[in-house]
């Protein structure tokens, strides 16, 4: 299993280790309901390290990620040393997703992407196999460390350890030698930050001197499902296809790419797509569970669990659209109602449950 630069610190805060995607990571410090308010009201910083880093360089670098993506990267500029970035998919010539990504374009024909931990090979292998005919150099990032610091009170904390420009949000730049974008997976303002090991480890001693508490898998999950935001293996893979899950917002019809064809043609006739679902008994939802509509099985939860925010089991169902908004789920047996409805369930501070058809 591999350990992150941040490693020792986990085991000397005593938080519960657990095995992801080769990785051992910290899944709780204190507790996963401290750890999600903490970043919901003030600020939490997680340990990214296992997410891969790769830069794309070279005279065909934009031709070659505009075919890969299903987002038009040519509109995203750069400006006075400030990157854009967008959040994007590789997909299969099915249409069926090999990884949601972060792509920052730094220069002309100069990114830097972020993939998942758990498709950092078939994402390195994509780009190898599709960049034969390309000008175009892949180049992944070794002896890195990356933090998210997370929530209302994330830049005031920064600020005080770096030298931050005004970033708009999906925006980046370097200070030195170290990355910084305005992005995350909590639904809360925040930063996250590529550096040296050395750095990465002075920043996450420093924050948390500072009171910023440390966060876990756990309270990432529980974030970032009140945002509305997928996990790839879960809610998505290469059997589903982004109008499935809810991602229309991220394609980009007026360019090709792979997977385009299949994408639309199957796209018109669609009735499947992802809705956030409430349970409306005591009981948890959980990733598997059967979704019905009189009986009838209609969906399935793909994400589940319960919102700190909320106080309440919420989830994701892929679901056949002729559902009716009050549904039932299958949970060891026993049949409990439940609500479809409009994802995210927490936005700007508040939670919210808007059923589907609502405004």
């Amino acid at each position: 299993m591999q350990k992150t630069c941040l490693y020792q610190s986990h085991v000397d805060l005593k938080a519960k280790i657990v095995p992801f995607y080769g990785w051992q990571l910290p899944v709780q410090f204190y507790s996963v309901m401290a750890e999600h308010e903490a970043v919901r009201h003030k600020a939490g910083i997680f340990d990214v390290s296992h997410m891969q880093v790769i830069d794309l360089f070279g005279a065909d670098a934009m031709e070659f990620l505009q075919w890969l993506t299903v987002t038009d990267l040519s509109k995203k500029q750069t400006s006075n040393g400030l990157f854009s970035c967008v959040y994007t998919c590789f997909l299969n010539p099915e249409a069926g997703i090999i990884d949601d990504l972060i792509v920052c374009r730094q220069e002309s024909n100069r990114f830097r992407i972020v993939t998942n931990a758990g498709t950092r090979e078939k994402v390195l292998n994509h780009l190898k196999e599709k960049s034969g005919e390309y000008d175009v150099e892949i180049k992944p990032l070794e002896n890195y460390g990356m933090i998210a610091v997370q929530g209302p009170e994330a830049e005031k904390n920064l600020k005080e350890l770096l030298d931050i420009p005004q970033l708009a949000s999906f925006e980046a730049c370097f200070i030195g030698d170290d990355f910084l974008s305005r992005t995350g997976y909590t639904g809360e303002d925040g930063f996250e930050v590529i550096a040296s090991q050395e750095t990465i480890q002075s920043l996450w001693s420093e924050l948390i001197r500072k009171g910023v508490l440390p966060c876990g898998l756990a309270a990432r999950d529980t974030l970032r499902m009140e945002a509305g935001m997928n996990l790839y293996g879960a809610d998505m893979d290469e059997t589903i296809r982004p109008d499935q899950c809810g991602l229309h917002w991220v394609i980009s019809t007026n360019k090709e790419f792979i997977g385009k064809e299949s994408l639309l043609n199957n796209q018109a006739a669609a009735k499947i797509d992802r809705l956030g679902i409430v349970l409306d008994e005591p009981g948890v939802l959980r990733a598997g569970v059967e979704v019905f509509d009189d009986d009838k099985p209609l969906g399935v939860v793909t994400s589940g669990g319960f919102s700190p925010s909320l106080k309440k089991s919420i989830g994701f169902a892929r679901v056949d659209l002729s559902i009716s908004n009050s549904c039932q789920v299958s949970i060891r047996g026993k049949k409990l109602n439940a609500s479809l409805c409009k994802l995210p369930f927490y936005k700007k501070g508040q939670g919210q449950i808007i059923l589907r058809g609502e405004s």
